[in-house]
């Protein structure tokens, strides 16, 4: 996994390269909606794919020359060489045209409207993050409220592995508790 430090750099190239606003405050909140969803991307049973934290499958950069990657894992991510390519390979996803609720938001700074970003981000193969978007989960809270802790949410959640990290990391008893609960509810051993 990419140290935050180096994810931010990467996250404001990825920003650099869409044209996204400049604005400070636009940019600052582009950026740490990158790093929420890169959460959702990682895999906290093994390594993660390089320079992909949004593990993008792209092989082609934007005027479609091939890309230099090795494959990740059997859903086509990819592996990058370099920070470089990872760059060009992220910008050439946000700017194919099946992701433009997300590209707009990210360069505009606005995040308002929730179900297309919900359906680009899971139409980009990240479900938890769609359904946890769809429940409230947006910049100000990077655990989702207790009252959107459904059995559907835990269920695609699950796959992505890292929201019950974020979950037993959180400070609200009830909020384990409850996730505990629904998990047990649906067959799940904690």
């Amino acid at each position: 996994m990419l140290p935050d430090s180096i994810a931010t750099d990467f996250c404001g190239k990825v920003l650099l390269g869409i044209g996204a606003d400049a604005n400070a405050k636009a940019y600052n909140i582009a950026i740490e909606w990158m790093l929420h969803w890169r959460t959702f991307e990682q895999d906290i049973t093994g390594p993660d794919a390089e320079w992909n934290p949004l593990n993008t499958t792209r092989t082609k950069d934007v005027q479609g020359a091939p890309l230099s990657f090795t494959l990740f894992n059997s859903a086509g991510v990819c592996n990058y060489p370099d920070e470089t390519t990872g760059v060009i390979a992220t910008i050439a996803t946000l700017t194919d045209g099946f992701y433009d609720s997300i590209l707009g938001a990210l360069r505009s700074g606005n995040y308002s409207d929730v179900e297309g970003l919900a359906t680009a981000v899971d139409k980009w193969g990240t479900t938890g993050f769609a359904i946890a978007i769809r429940g409230g989960f947006l910049l100000t809270n990077p655990t989702p409220p207790a009252s959107t802790l459904t059995p559907e949410l835990i269920n695609a959640a699950m796959q992505d592995r890292m929201f019950l990290t974020r979950v037993a990391n959180t400070a609200d008893y009830s909020l384990v508790q409850k996730a505990v609960a629904l998990l047990k509810t649906n067959g799940i051993t904690v």
